[in-house]
């Protein structure tokens, strides 16, 4: 049946909707990819290896990866997924994000949306992003956190505004195992992420590794990451 329905509507570019599922060839050709040299620590792609960078996560997240850079074609299919509620996108993101994750975790779970957002939006992204994961690396996949208070959109706002906005955001709802993978759909300054590995550690982990589809940098990003093998 799924075949047939392919035929009658041909999957569309989550970015720009032309023919091609999860992206077209151009759009596809435009995706940054985040390729080493990278910071050890966050992930974020660099002229050379380093240690730390200054775009690292706060101290509660012990790592970050992210497969592919917020920009661009895939940051319109992951807004299409986040807003207009395309799930199948989970599990293509998926794919690309458990190649680059490293770490072998107990468990795998997600930034929750608020009560509210996730009624009026239908699904939560994070946890589609989590469970398609898991799936992947034959893990469980936990809730572990709740949020209990809502915030601003946050993407205007300074780290260290966002700091201060999301502290005491999230609380643990269960025993966390001693390592953890969080996902969401992109990394910007990693507070979000800091808010929900604080609660995880309270509730027993010992290492937080913060995994997402996509990672928001600031300039420069190395032009590697635009450049395709021939």
């Amino acid at each position: 049946m799924a075949g047939l329905l392919d035929l009658l509507l041909p999957p569309r570019c989550a970015a720009c909707g032309r023919p091609g599922w999860p992206l077209c060839g151009p759009c596809t050709a435009s995706v940054g990819v985040i390729v080493p040299p990278v910071c050890e620590r966050c992930g974020r792609p660099t002229d050379e290896p380093v240690a730390v960078c200054g775009d690292c996560p706060p101290p509660a997240v012990d790592a970050a990866r992210s497969p592919f850079l917020y920009a661009g074609p895939l940051a319109r299919a992951i807004r299409g997924m986040k807003f207009s509620g395309w799930h199948g996108l989970a599990d293509p993101l998926a794919a690309a994000m458990v190649e680059v994750l490293g770490a072998r975790p107990e468990v795998v779970t997600w930034v929750p949306l608020s009560r509210r957002r996730r009624a009026r939006r239908g699904f939560d992204q994070a946890e589609a992003l989590a469970r398609a994961v898991a799936r992947r690396l034959d893990l469980p996949a936990a809730s572990l956190l709740r949020r209990i208070r809502d915030t601003r959109p946050q993407a205007r706002r300074t780290a260290e505004d966002r700091r201060r906005a999301l502290a005491g955001s999230f609380v643990a709802v269960d025993r966390a195992p001693p390592t953890v993978v969080l996902v969401d759909d992109v990394l910007t300054t990693g507070s979000t992420a800091a808010a929900c590995a604080a609660p995880l550690r309270r509730a027993g982990a010992r290492r937080v590794v913060v995994l997402t589809a996509a990672r928001s940098v600031g300039d420069p990003v190395p032009a590697r990451c635009f450049q395709r093998p021939a």
